[in-house]
Parts: C-alpha cells; sequence; structure tokens
C-alpha cells in the first residue's frame, strides 16, 4: 500500500474521486448522499485543494484504490475516506487513516453514520473516540 498527497489539481485523480463517491456502496454510507455532477465535482476538487484540505491517494501496486481526505474547519480536520469494494477487509483503510492522522498536533474529527458499522471499525482501530451521538450520526474525534 502507498499513500500519495494530491498537491494538485489532477484530472485523472480528480476522476477516480468523482467515481468511487459516487457509487452506490460509498454514497449509502455518507453523510451526503446525492449523486454528484461532474461539474459540481470539478468546482470542488480545484477549492478543495487551495484551501489547507488534504487529500491522500490509497494506491496498491500503482492502481489507485481509494482516497482519505481531510477537510480543514475551524480547529479540526474532518476526515472522511472510501475504498473500491474489491479491496474492502484488507486493511488499507485502517492503516492509511492511522498514518494521515499521526501527526498529534492536529485534531481531527469523523462523522459516521450509525449503521456504518465498518467505518466504526475503522475509525476506532485508527485510535480515534466516540465522543457523542446526534441524530444517527456518531461523532469520532483523535
Amino acid at each position: 500500500m502507498k499513500l500519495i498527497r494530491v498537491k494538485f489539481n489532477d484530472i485523472k485523480i480528480s476522476k477516480f474521486i468523482f467515481t468511487l463517491r459516487n457509487k452506490n456502496y460509498v454514497r449509502k454510507n455518507s453523510i451526503n448522499t446525492k449523486k454528484l455532477k461532474i461539474s459540481e465535482h470539478k468546482k470542488w476538487f480545484e477549492n478543495f485543494l487551495k484551501k489547507k484540505n488534504i487529500i491522500y491517494i490509497i494506491s496498491k501496486k500503482k492502481i489507485m484504490i481509494g482516497y482519505i481526505r481531510l477537510e480543514k474547519i475551524k480547529n479540526f480536520f474532518y476526515v472522511s475516506w472510501a475504498i473500491l469494494k474489491k479491496y474492502h477487509n484488507m486493511g488499507f483503510a485502517k492503516k492509511g487513516l492511522g498514518f494521515v492522522t499521526k501527526t498529534k498536533t492536529r485534531k481531527y474529527k469523523a462523522l459516521i453514520k450509525k449503521n456504518n458499522l465498518t467505518s466504526i471499525h475503522i475509525a476506532e482501530k485508527a485510535n480515534f473516540k466516540r465522543k457523542y451521538v446526534k441524530e444517527n450520526i456518531l461523532y469520532y474525534f483523535k
């Protein structure tokens, strides 16, 4: 497994993130479940990278298999991730999340749906702690 930090607007990476984010199994577990339009995504991707946000691409043998996104909002980096279904349950998200959130000078937050047991497990294995529940969203901090 390799983590690649995205530092500029790369069309191939942008398209991969767009495609993965719009997969039914990813949208089902996302806070925002609506299907994205490519025009919205392109604009979002450009703006996302201009701020203090970070995106890592998870790859295996030079094949992109997932991403981890850190979005700076106030004092926290909000963390989200997605992995291609073919690579689920292989530890890629857990290892990647643990690595990208190991910096103790930053504060991290992950919002996870109550029924998303896989992401709850990944967050807990990456040393995130559940602080509270609001409606059907669990709030994890590290």
